[in-house]
């Protein structure tokens, strides 16, 4: 039986989804969601709960280079703004150029948001950059 569960993990797996206890599915997307939900009610003194959130949500999208990337085409400035502060960890861990160019897009769409600084330490972990 722990074989057949172990299967569909790794089909789940392959297909972006999550298998939750209870029986529940999440994908990449319903992930960062949940991150960002947790992210938001950390109080910003809570230096290890920041810290933890900052390493799941770097997990999280680092699972999947082009899930990550239409993850953070659609979605909000607000969202763009939390998913910054791990933009060079999740760089360091997908090692692609096309991540990046995703960042310098969304630099584009949300100036306002200053990203640009992020973004090129970002590209710095790209290693042979």
């Amino acid at each position: 039986m722990e074989r057949l569960v172990q299967f569909f993990q790794m089909v789940l797996n392959s297909l972006n989804f999550v298998y939750l206890e209870g029986g529940k599915f999440m994908s990449i997307s319903d992930e960062i969601q949940e991150n960002l939900k947790k992210r938001r009610s950390i109080n910003q003194d809570d230096d290890f709960g920041l810290e933890r959130s900052w390493e799941e949500l770097t997990n999280i999208l680092s699972k999947n280079e082009d899930e990550t990337i239409k993850y953070l085409m659609n979605c909000s400035k607000d969202d763009v703004l939390f998913i910054s502060s791990v933009f060079d960890y999740v760089s360091e861990n997908l090692q692609s150029k096309k991540f990046i160019s995703c960042l310098r897009e969304l630099d584009k769409k949300y100036p306002d948001l200053k990203l640009t600084s992020f973004i090129d330490d970002a590209e710095d972990y790209i290693k042979d950059n």
